[in-house]
């Protein structure tokens, strides 16, 4: 391999580096929140499944956003309206609602 060619392998990688680090330093990572719920019962993605999302506050916990897990049983967000900031959160789901509308009854209460 002749020197020319290293120099420009080198150039092009040096470029392709700074092309990813201006890139990383445009776009700042954002805190999200997902899910992923799972049927053991059948083996299979819970779809439809409500989950809310809190955030302790203050005075208590304060409801922040809502969203329902899609065919794969995932929820890529459930907080698209607030900027996530380091503190506590919590996800509620809304377990009983899936198994009414699978028509499943349970031996413990569900809310």
């Amino acid at each position: 391999m002749s020197l020319h060619r290293t120099k420009s392998k080198e150039k092009y990688s040096l470029f392709v580096l700074l092309c990813f680090i201006f890139s990383v330093t445009l776009h700042p990572p954002t805190a999200s929140i997902s899910s992923h719920v799972l049927d053991i019962t059948f083996g299979r993605p819970a779809e439809g499944v409500t989950i809310l999302a809190y955030v302790e506050a203050t005075d208590g916990w304060k409801l922040i956003g809502n969203s329902s897990t899609s065919s794969d049983g995932r929820v890529p967000w459930v907080s698209p309206r607030v900027s996530l900031k380091t503190g506590n959160y919590k996800l509620k789901f809304m377990i009983g609602d899936y198994y009414k509308r699978l028509n499943i009854t349970t031996f413990f209460p569900l809310h």
